[in-house]
């Protein structure tokens, strides 16, 4: 008979670095570049989940550029 213990562990979720929040300006150009890790060395997939004027997201550098010119907040989704 062969026993065999199998271990499972909890997947942690990604850890956002830096500032949760970021303040802009009125039609003043900005850059905020995400930063982002798995603590079990896991893919992560960040992607803007709302559409802001004046606004884009380079998923291969993680940058937001934004020219605000209305009050308005987007949000970033990291899984």
């Amino acid at each position: 008979m062969l026993i065999e213990q199998i271990t499972l562990s909890a997947n942690s979720p990604p850890v956002l670095h830096g500032d949760q929040f970021w303040n802009v300006s009125l039609g003043v150009s900005s850059t905020y570049t995400v930063s982002v890790t798995d603590p079990d060395n896991d893919d992560v997939t960040v992607s803007m989940e709302t559409d802001v004027d004046g606004g884009s997201f380079d998923d291969q550098t993680l940058t937001v550029t934004w020219t605000p010119q209305t009050l308005q907040a987007f949000v970033l989704k990291y899984e």
